[in-house]
């Protein structure tokens, strides 16, 4: 079984992560943190428009990838959030990628400790609790149910 040591996994500090998402997206950052992941980094970010005021701010997710991610999983992995965020009805929502100033759905960014350069994009984020975080019961696992038959009709049949 592979372990995080397996890959050349991102350990960015927030301050490199802040500087990055301010000068590759149109954002100004208002608060971060750090959230887990096992062989990437995410970054919660509270950001307002570089246009617009605090009070306009939105939160989104930065996600750095690992370096064995294969960018054409990602690409693949992109089109299918794109068409689930077209044919989902409310109240199912999912994450919608965030392009760059340069209009790209997927970036890099360069570690110079490592000399390595992870794929890195932006995503909405939906706050909520994980899963495995969560009581479970029936009426849970039946609306999770439900949810997964909803996206797996949404990408099957259009």
């Amino acid at each position: 079984m592979a372990t995080s040591s397996d890959f050349n996994v991102p350990n960015f500090s927030e301050t490199e992560l802040i500087t990055y998402a301010e000068e590759n997206f149109d954002f100004r950052v208002i608060s971060c943190s750090a959230l887990p992941s096992y062989m990437d980094q995410n970054l919660y970010i509270k950001a307002s428009s570089t246009r617009d005021s605090v009070e306009n701010s939105n939160e989104y997710l930065l996600k750095v990838y690992n370096t064995q991610s294969n960018v054409a999983f990602l690409e693949a992995q992109m089109k299918v959030m794109e068409l689930l965020s077209q044919r989902l009805h409310a109240p199912l929502r999912t994450q919608e990628i965030v392009p760059n100033k340069k209009g790209d759905k997927l970036g890099t960014i360069h570690s110079e400790k490592l000399n390595k350069t992870f794929p890195v994009r932006a995503l909405t984020y939906i706050p909520g609790n994980l899963l495995s975080k969560v009581d479970l019961n029936l009426l849970l696992l039946k609306k999770f149910g439900k949810a997964l038959a909803e996206m797996d009709n949404a990408h099957l049949h259009p």
